[in-house]
């Protein structure tokens, strides 16, 4: 709600003893209301502590409400509107953005440990916003273009052991970068520290910032792929040496696969590529472990009730979902193979190649009635598709096992066309629960199938994957799905099964572990373990892929959203 009372500094002294907080002076400034100010960073010269400063975001979008300064230890504050020396035709509100306090601070300050007089502010711009005359005006460095920044900047830091006082670090949604000589050469910014940091935000289903994942090569060894938030979808290969991640496409990175064969697939919201955001793309491996050839892929034969001849999209409507075919054997009429099962809406679609192999793309396979019992309140708030596919699994291409946004459960058969609806024991809606979805489903075998089922809050309060209020893991034996109940009540947010020779394994990840079930046959998910030696304590598991390598090594990979990519050896 709105803030009834101005904002109000406070300054700590020692009194008997204990410390005891004072309301410090709020000067008044002719032109500048102080009552604006909301979130504000404060920052205090290590060598002359008694200058400090301070930058408050105001009340609506959280652009720049105004600056501050105290030359005698925060007893008294003086607030002012900076000017700016370079760029000199835009103004210091401009020039940071008209974000930071809406949702989330972007607002940041830091001053120079040995100069009182040099102060840096940082805002939602790949920039410095530089003052050498105690913050009378500012200079923004040239840099806001630079590969090694990105534009949601949420601190700033001066290198203590830089004595010249001009080595600054920032931290922002693409990691850190270090500017030296206060940002003066633009040249020669790095990123190079983030390369031993493991805080990559890999997008998991359920989606912490947006729906999404990663994967590894079936068939090149340690390759692997997934969608970034902010830093669009990167790939790296392992093996034989470790290679740095490499970005295909920018933006937010979104759903990511590898095919049977080696291909990929991704989507991501990188407005710069036409035809629209968020359309699959197809890439070849290459023999460099690099992805070679990004093409869209073209819907071929389409869903007469919901075309999408450009391709499958993310927008506008609900989110496209695809997965790979593991082992594919089922054809269409012009004998080519399926590779993956994708879904829009409530349609799927199949992936085939025409021109000896080398043209993907998209055949319709068919439409399910998902909508077809709207209520009152839908009908009269014009929601005619409360409800659409959420996950799409298939071992061969022949059997495929689709799930919903409502918690409902679906396997058609393409041989027969005909679909059966699969019984889940948690839904209480036949056509589908409020805040229920199905977000992966695995395939041991065309009968034997498991889902993740998480149940979401109307609201998110605190860390991003308390999203989810309560999930499950279900075992799915046509025409019936059951809770496996020696599992935790959790969030979950991977699901794999390793088919090997000797035996099926399965795997599930909640936010904070990783387990596993080595029962056999239908009894498969009866008992676990716990798997997560090794892992952070907490590192926000996303997804697990398994792949049994050329090599002939057998590795679990699994994403996760602010740890990076892990793997352990099977």
């Amino acid at each position: 709600g709105k803030v009834l009372e101005p904002m109000q500094f406070y300054r700590g002294v020692w009194d008997g003893g204990e410390l005891v907080m004072k309301k410090a002076n709020m000067n008044k400034v002719e032109g500048i209301d102080n009552s604006l100010a909301r979130a504000t960073t404060m920052t205090s010269c290590d060598a002359h502590p008694e200058r400090m400063y301070a930058i408050s975001s105001d009340d609506g979008v959280g652009a720049p409400a105004m600056f501050w300064m105290s030359s005698d230890d925060g007893k008294n504050w003086t607030p002012s509107m900076p000017t700016l020396n370079h760029p000199k035709d835009k103004t210091f509100i401009e020039v940071c953005g008209q974000f930071g306090n809406s949702q989330r601070p972007c607002n940041g300050i830091a001053a120079s440990r040995q100069k009182q007089d040099t102060v840096i502010v940082v805002w939602r711009k790949g920039a410095l916003l530089v003052s050498e005359d105690a913050g009378e005006t500012f200079r923004l460095t040239d840099t806001d273009e630079s590969p090694h920044i990105h534009g949601d900047v949420h601190a700033v830091y001066f290198d203590p052991t830089d004595f010249a006082g001009e080595r600054v670090f920032i931290a922002h949604d693409g990691g850190i970068s270090m500017f030296p000589e206060l940002g003066r050469d633009a040249s020669k910014v790095e990123s190079f520290y983030n390369r031993q940091l493991a805080t990559l935000q890999f997008q998991t289903a359920p989606s912490r910032m947006f729906y999404g994942g990663g994967g590894a090569n079936p068939v090149d060894n340690g390759a692997m792929i997934g969608g970034l938030q902010d830093s669009g979808v990167v790939t790296s290969s392992i093996q034989p040496l470790i290679e740095p991640w490499r970005i295909t496409d920018g933006g937010d990175g979104f759903q990511t696969t590898f095919l049977s064969q080696g291909a990929a697939l991704w989507n991501n919201n990188d407005e710069t590529h036409p035809p629209g955001i968020g359309i699959v793309r197809h890439s070849f491996w290459g023999p460099t472990h690099r992805l070679v050839v990004p093409t869209y892929i073209p819907v071929w034969k389409d869903d007469p009730q919901m075309p999408f001849p450009g391709g499958l999209p993310q927008f506008p409507g609900e989110t496209v979902v695809f997965a790979s075919v593991h082992a594919p054997g089922w054809s269409n009429r012009e004998g080519e193979n399926m590779y993956a099962v994708a879904a829009k809406r409530s349609s799927i679609y199949g992936l085939f190649y025409t021109e000896m192999g080398t043209q993907p793309r998209w055949e319709f396979l068919a439409h399910f009635p998902l909508n077809d019992n709207l209520t009152e309140d839908q009908i009269k708030n014009k929601n005619w598709e409360p409800w659409a596919i959420s996950a799409v699994a298939s071992l061969d291409g022949g059997t495929i096992y689709v799930g919903t946004n409502g918690g409902r459960l679906i396997v058609f058969e393409q041989a027969t066309r005909l679909a059966r609806e699969i019984t889940v024991p948690l839904r209480t809606n036949p056509w589908g629960d409020t805040n229920s979805v199905v977000n992966r489903i695995v395939v041991a075998n065309n009968k034997l199938a498991f889902a993740t089922y998480n149940i979401g809050r109307s609201s998110r309060p605190g860390a991003s994957y308390s999203g989810v209020k309560e999930g499950y893991v279900l075992r799915i034996l046509p025409p019936h799905a059951e809770v496996l109940k020696a599992l935790p009540v959790d969030g979950y947010y991977g699901i794999e099964v390793a088919r090997e020779p000797e035996h099926v394994v399965l795997y599930a990840a909640t936010d904070s572990d990783v387990y596993v079930s080595r029962d056999d046959n239908e009894s498969l998910g009866d008992s676990w373990l716990r798997a997560s030696q090794g892992l952070p304590k907490r590192p926000h598991c996303g997804d697990l892929s398994y792949v049994a390598q050329p090599n002939g090594e057998r590795w679990l990979y699994l994403s996760t959203f602010g740890r990076s990519f892990w793997r352990a050896q099977r």
